[in-house]
């Protein structure tokens, strides 16, 4: 029984052959070498009979020197004044804006510091205008301030730059930075 034959077979197939005749056809194609002339024969070569001429000093050449090869206009190049460097001026100071007094923190209380386990401590803070406390962490936000560190008695909050302890039994009081 014969198998078909697919068509990727046949072209694959015709290629081979295509290939083969043209190496085929390369490789019998009669190579022509033309004779190279011997000078010592008598015969003349192009150029024979043409006189050399000995370069001269360069001295001699001063206008060929004068006009560069590769400048498309044969000119000479000017050389060009070297750039003034100036320093950069220092850039203008923002306008000072004027800042904002931090928000009150009268009324605000520590209620309680608690910590569980490994639980990261939890602060009860009361604020002015609230009767209940709120449960605040690390992070939290109690209105414009937000609470950057709790202890044992007492809390960090900060607001606008600005940064308040609050301790327990105690009126808040601003930390003073030195």
């Amino acid at each position: 029984m014969r198998r078909p034959v697919d068509r990727a077979t046949l072209l694959l197939g015709f290629a081979v052959l295509l290939l083969g005749g043209g190496v085929w056809f390369i490789a019998t194609r009669p190579i022509a070498v033309a004779p190279i002339v011997d000078l010592g024969s008598g015969a003349t070569a192009p150029g024979a009979g043409v006189e050399r001429v000995k370069p001269g000093p360069l001295a001699a050449y001063s206008e060929t020197l004068k006009r560069p090869l590769f400048e498309p206009t044969r000119r000479p190049t000017v050389a060009k004044p070297p750039e003034v460097v100036r320093p950069r001026e220092p850039p203008l100071p923002p306008p000072a804006v004027a800042k904002a007094p931090p928000p009150s923190a009268e009324g605000m209380k520590l209620l309680g510091v608690v910590r569980s386990g490994r639980e990261p401590f939890r602060a009860l803070v009361r604020t002015r205008d609230g009767e209940s406390g709120s449960w605040v962490v690390e992070g939290s936000q109690l209105g414009p301030w937000r609470v950057v560190g709790i202890a044992d008695g007492r809390v960090v909050i900060e607001a606008q730059g600005h940064r308040v302890e609050l301790a327990m039994f105690a009126e808040p009081k601003p930390i003073v930075k030195r």
